[in-house]
């Protein structure tokens, strides 16, 4: 969660008031982690209760997992984003494959001017080293580019898988304990910002 005003962190911090049956009330805020830590000189409090900005995040989950547009371009996104991590993955591997079919030519081709006599022995051992240090690099490379294809296909990630996970993900939530629940806000929400002490 940011601060409107410096962009600094929020950090958690609580009141407590006596009421007047004697008993204690304690109400959870966040506040600029900035004015915590260096006064008014930095920033100031643009405090929020804790409560309030916690529902507003959950009811901004829920308006997502429940609505078909957002749902969608949810989709849209993943799926552009995953197509623009394998195509370039694919186009290596295709480069690599040609490339090393190409390296195994020249090493048969070197061999064969040794045969006939054009090339001596220190020659040959020298080419071939040469050539098989690159077959090694690229090799390497393609056995990466392979595993991250296979990590990452290139077929479109269905609606209705997306929709299923962000709904279980929701219902998650509701029966989680709250510390629980803010690790696992923080795995789908990369930033929370203030806005006029509204989330």
């Amino acid at each position: 969660m940011k601060c409107p005003i410096c962009g600094y962190s929020m950090a958690a911090g609580r009141t407590k008031n006596k009421l007047k049956d004697g008993t204690y009330k304690v109400t959870r805020y966040y506040v600029c982690g900035n004015w915590r830590n260096k006064g008014t000189a930095a920033c100031h409090s643009n405090g929020v209760r804790a409560d309030y900005a916690e529902a507003s995040v959950l009811s901004r989950i829920k308006e997502v997992v429940f609505s078909e547009k957002i749902l969608n371009d949810i989709v849209k996104k993943l799926n552009r984003e995953r197509k623009d991590i394998i195509i370039p993955l694919e186009k290596e591997q295709e480069y690599l494959i040609k490339s090393l079919r190409n390296l195994e030519n020249r090493k048969n081709r070197v061999f064969e001017l040794y045969e006939d006599g054009t090339i001596d022995k220190k020659t040959l051992a020298q080419r071939m080293e040469t050539i098989t240090d690159e077959i090694d690099v690229q090799s390497k490379r393609r056995i990466q580019i392979q595993i991250k294809l296979e990590n990452n296909d290139s077929v479109n990630i269905p609606y209705e898988v997306v929709r299923d996970t962000l709904r279980d993900f929701n219902n998650l939530l509701d029966i989680t304990a709250p510390e629980e629940k803010k690790t696992l806000l923080q795995l789908i929400i990369n930033k929370i910002t203030i806005k006029d002490k509204k989330v």
